[in-house]
């Protein structure tokens, strides 16, 4: 549980300088688009096929590179397991 909160008290500063650690470069408006569909989808992280679907979701949003999104969101869900 402690790591879906995580993603629920994450600033948007930090969120975009996790971007940044992901080379994801994404303006203030992109970067709440992508931390609100993150959050939204939470549960996600916990399945590796629905972590597919999360990625593509976010490259619709954002246009970014796709395994540059993969490689986010297995962040979080690495986080998430660690918890």
């Amino acid at each position: 549980m402690q790591s879906k909160n995580y993603l629920n008290v994450i600033s948007l500063y930090e969120f975009e300088k996790i971007l940044e650690m992901f080379d994801l470069p994404a303006d203030e408006v992109t970067a709440l688009k992508i931390l609100l569909v993150m959050r939204r989808n939470i549960d996600s992280l916990s399945c590796e096929v629905c972590q597919r679907f999360l990625v593509e979701e976010l490259y619709r949003l954002s246009s970014m590179k796709k395994d540059h999104l993969a490689k986010m969101v297995h962040y979080f869900a690495s986080y998430a397991s660690l918890r």
